[in-house]
């Protein structure tokens, strides 16, 4: 079926579109503070705003000056204020600290990082999660994440110590002992090798 849809009414749509375009322009006036103040339009075309302003710098050109021009300056100074406070806190109170102290302060294998990032990155997005207001059993796919993502949590805070613990416990004591000394490479580190894999 092409067209417009037999219950949408066109005429309406056309008769209320102008209505809403002769009432935004129709220029309704913002009442001054006091009298001696001009008026400032509500809204106007781009060719009228201009229009008004090259007569208000004419008519009242100290007054535009404190009420247009100063406060555009006052606006884009406050602006530059805050974006310089804000570079200057993150200096000092950087974002995402679990993920950054993740990352030593001193040299390591490319490797090793990977994972002490991911894993910083997963719990930290995984206490954001379960602190927001998203709906994970919203859909399928929001359940299949949100499963993925407790999974992964558990793995790094639970699942993954233990087996480095059995990893440690695994490995053969040192120095070994006389009876262990005729023990075969398999024997003595097939347990870690698995553990490992």
């Amino acid at each position: 079926m092409t067209g417009t849809p037999s219950y949408i009414n066109m005429d309406n749509i056309t008769h209320t579109l102008k209505n809403m375009s002769n009432r935004i322009f129709s220029k309704p006036k913002k009442k001054p503070l006091f009298s001696f103040m001009y008026e400032t339009p509500y809204s106007l075309s781009m060719e009228d705003w201009e229009l008004w302003r090259e007569e208000m710098k004419k008519t009242y050109p100290i007054q535009y000056w404190l009420r247009e021009d100063f406060c555009d300056w006052f606006r884009s100074w406050r602006r530059v204020l805050k974006e310089r406070y804000y570079e200057v806190k993150s200096i000092f109170n950087p974002t995402h600290q679990d993920i950054r102290k993740a990352i030593p302060k001193t040299w390591m294998d490319i490797n090793n990082l990977i994972v002490d990032v991911n894993r910083a990155m997963i719990l930290s997005f995984k206490k954001e999660a379960d602190e927001s207001f998203v709906d994970w059993d919203g859909t399928e796919k929001h359940r299949e994440f949100k499963d993925w993502l407790d999974a992964a949590a558990k793995w790094f805070t639970e699942d993954k110590p233990n087996l480095e613990k059995q990893r440690n416990a695994a490995y053969p004591p040192y120095p070994l002992p006389i009876e262990m000394k005729e023990y075969s490479y398999d024997q003595l580190y097939g347990k870690v090798n698995e553990l490992e894999n």
